[in-house]
């Protein structure tokens, strides 16, 4: 459902809720308050809320509507709201969802009341910046709800469009911030690899010429990825990381990770006739 909210009053806003068919759906969801500070239950699950409208085609979170779509209302400012609401959806989600991907479309006045309903608006992340995990996993919006991807072949179809060969230029992207692992290692890098060879590995399946050679190459990867990630977890560990970080055995592994990313791409396009 698209919402062209420009217009509306509290009159549009209860005849919505009043509506029969209306009910948390794929696009968007009801919250009756903002969590405070000691609600972590509340803030978790706000953010995977968050999480999952970015991960899939975008929505909209009612704050100040109950579960039973009744208005409550929310008692702040529009500058006390969106900053609260602000400190929690920029921590603990990795990749962060860019501030620009969400913004408050509507305030709705009560009436005979101070209370507002804010509707949050969240547009859908760009495939490059995707998927945000929170809560040590991946969430999408499927049948009106936030849901979490357990089952790989969930994973697999939200990767399958990054290796397209008409996407060459967002695996680019992405491979090229796979080397720059020394400063940020990432769950996520993990999981991308891991689907990567898994597309390759298919390929490999349908007995297409010269993907062995470069599933070859993409396992180098993997593993130097792994060593500096593991080099880098043991120097936090024992409060060695800068050391770690600037050590000349780690630099040249990242060097070495960076040639073999070209070799992959170089590989890679050729294989997929990408000039």
């Amino acid at each position: 459902m698209k919402f062209d909210l420009r217009n509306w009053k509290y009159p549009n806003l209860k005849k919505f809720l009043e509506n029969p068919l209306t009910m948390e759906g794929l696009d968007y969801d009801f919250k009756e308050k903002i969590p405070d500070t000691r609600d972590e239950k509340g803030k978790r699950r706000l953010r995977e809320s968050f999480c999952a409208f970015a991960n899939s085609d975008g929505g909209y979170i009612f704050f100040g509507i109950d579960n039973n779509k009744r208005p409550k209302g929310i008692y702040e400012s529009d500058y006390e709201f969106e900053t609260k609401l602000n400190r929690i959806v920029t921590k603990k989600i990795l990749p962060s969802i860019p501030v620009s991907n969400w913004q408050i479309a509507k305030d709705i006045n009560l009436p005979r009341s101070d209370g507002v309903v804010f509707v949050v608006h969240i547009f859908p992340s760009l495939s490059i910046d995707k998927p945000h995990m929170t809560s040590e996993r991946i969430f999408i919006r499927e049948h009106g709800e936030t849901k979490a991807l357990d089952d790989g072949r969930d994973v697999q179809k939200l990767f399958a469009v990054k290796f397209n060969r008409y996407n060459i230029k967002e695996l680019e992207y992405d491979l090229e911030e796979i080397k720059e692992c020394r400063f940020t290692p990432d769950e996520i890098d993990v999981i991308y690899l891991k689907q990567l060879k898994h597309y390759l590995e298919n390929q490999i399946k349908k007995r297409i010429p010269g993907f062995h050679s470069l599933d070859s190459k993409l396992d180098r990867i993997m593993q130097l990825y792994e060593e500096i990630k593991k080099e880098m977890s043991e120097g936090y560990r024992t409060n060695q990381a800068s050391n770690v970080l600037n050590s000349e055995k780690l630099m040249k592994k990242e060097g070495l990770l960076g040639s073999s990313v070209k070799e992959f791409l170089k590989e890679y396009k050729n294989l997929h006739n990408i000039p």
